[in-house]
C-alpha cells in the first residue's frame, strides 16, 4: 500500500474515533431513504452535515426553526443563504462551513472533520453514500424531483424523513398541507384552458449555450398544472440549447431559474451573447420572469414550494389567478410558518434576487 494511502486511512481512523456521534452510543432510527436501501442513524442527532442535496437547507431550516444542530452547509446553498431570507431569519446559518462542497465536489475527510452524527446528501450520488459508510458515518440519501419533478410530493417526503429522525414538526406538517390545497386549486382553474401557453425554463449557461430545463424535471410540473407546456418536453433532463432549437419553438412565455446568472433585461436588451431575442414571441410580449429567491431558490423544493406554484400560474394564465394577492399570501405564509413579518421592501428583494445567489 502506498504511503499516502496509508496515512489517509489512519487519519480516518482517528477521525472516525475522535466522533462523538460515532463512537458513542445512542438511541437510533431506522427507515429507508431515497437511495431505496434501509439506514440507521442517530435520533435527534446534535451534529448534522448537508451536503450534496443544496435544497434541502431551507427544508430543514423551516422544520427545526432555525439552524439548529447544523454544521455545515454546501458552498452552492450558501451563496442561496447569503442572499435570501434564510440568512435574514437565521443568521446563525452564515457561521456554518460549506468549503468542503464546492465545485459540485465533496470533500469526506473534510466532513469528518466537523464529526456529524448525520450527513444528508443527495440519493443520486452513489459514490458518495458509499464513501460515508466506508467511513462509518450515518447518512441518508435525499433524492429531488421525485413523482415526474412534484415539488410538493418531494417536500412532503422530505419532511416525512427528517420527521423520523428528530421527531414531529406541526409547523412543517401544515407547510405540506397548504402546498397540497394550493396545488389542487390551481389544478381546478386551469383543468378547462382551452388555450396552453408554450414556455421554457431556462436553468443555466454552460459551454457559450443557455441550458433549458426539459421532461422529467420541475418545469414541466410546473407548466402542466399552471396549464402551460414545456416547449422543450421533447429534451430530457437540463440540456444546452442553440438559437435554431429556441426559435423552432418560440416559447410565448420564458423562465429564468435561479441557478442562472440572466434577468428579464438581459433578454429584452438582446445581452446575451450568441443570442438574438427580437423575433421570439415571449421577448416581444414582455413574459420573461425571473423565479423569485425566498428561502431558497423557488424552482426546486424549499420552504418556500406553495408560493412558487402560484407565482408561475400567475405568469402562465395570469387571466386565470389574477384575483390572487401574491403579496398579501406571501406577508401570511411567512408569518404562519416563519414567525416573520414581510415589508415591501422584503417583498421587492424576494422578487428581484441578485445575479450573484446563481451558481452557473
Amino acid at each position: 500500500m502506498k504511503r499516502t494511502k496509508f496515512l489517509s486511512f489512519l487519519m480516518i481512523g482517528a477521525l472516525l474515533c475522535a466522533a462523538p456521534g460515532l463512537a458513542e452510543s445512542k438511541e437510533t432510527v431506522t427507515f429507508i431513504d431515497d437511495t431505496g436501501v434501509e439506514v440507521t442513524v442517530p435520533k435527534n442527532p446534535e451534529r448534522v452535515v448537508i451536503s450534496s442535496i443544496m435544497p434541502l437547507t431551507s427544508i430543514y431550516c423551516l422544520y427545526r426553526g432555525g439552524a439548529q444542530n447544523l454544521v455545515g452547509i454546501p458552498a452552492a446553498a450558501m451563496s442561496a443563504a447569503e442572499h435570501s431570507y434564510l440568512a435574514k431569519m437565521y443568521p446563525d446559518i452564515l457561521k456554518l462551513k460549506c468549503d468542503f462542497a464546492t465545485g459540485g465536489k465533496i470533500n469526506v475527510e473534510e466532513i469528518m472533520k466537523m464529526k456529524p452524527d448525520v450527513v444528508f446528501y443527495r440519493a443520486s450520488e452513489k459514490a458518495e453514500g458509499e464513501m460515508y459508510r466506508r467511513a462509518g458515518i450515518p447518512a441518508v440519501g435525499f433524492k429531488p424531483g421525485k413523482y415526474g419533478g412534484d415539488p410538493v410530493g418531494t417536500f412532503a417526503d422530505w419532511v416525512d424523513y427528517l420527521g423520523k429522525i428528530f421527531g414531529s414538526g406541526d409547523k412543517t406538517n401544515g407547510v405540506a398541507d397548504f402546498g397540497r390545497e394550493t396545488l389542487k386549486m390551481i389544478r381546478e382553474r386551469t383543468a378547462n384552458a382551452t388555450e396552453k401557453p408554450r414556455a421554457l425554463m431556462f436553468a443555466g449557461f454552460s459551454g457559450g449555450q443557455l441550458v433549458v430545463a426539459g421532461s422529467g424535471d420541475y418545469a414541466s410540473f410546473y407548466l402542466k398544472h399552471a396549464g402551460g407546456v414545456n416547449a422543450a418536453a421533447e429534451l430530457k433532463g437540463w440540456k444546452t440549447v442553440n438559437l435554431e432549437q429556441i426559435y423552432s419553438w418560440d416559447p410565448e412565455v420564458i423562465f429564468i431559474n435561479n441557478f442562472c446568472p440572466y434577468v428579464p433585461k438581459d433578454f429584452y436588451d438582446n445581452a446575451i451573447e450568441g443570442y438574438d431575442w427580437s423575433s421570439v414571441a415571449a421577448v416581444k410580449n414582455r413574459r420573461v420572469y425571473k423565479f423569485p429567491l425566498g428561502v431558497y431558490r423557488w424552482y426546486p423544493p424549499s420552504g418556500d414550494t406553495p408560493l412558487s406554484l402560484v407565482w408561475v400560474a400567475q405568469r402562465v394564465h395570469p387571466e386565470l389567478f389574477g384575483d390572487i394577492d401574491l403579496d398579501a399570501m406571501m406577508k401570511d405564509y411567512y408569518r404562519r410558518f416563519y414567525g416573520y413579518e414581510l415589508t415591501g421592501e422584503d417583498l421587492k428583494a424576494i422578487y428581484n434576487p441578485p445575479r450573484e445567489a446563481a451558481i452557473f
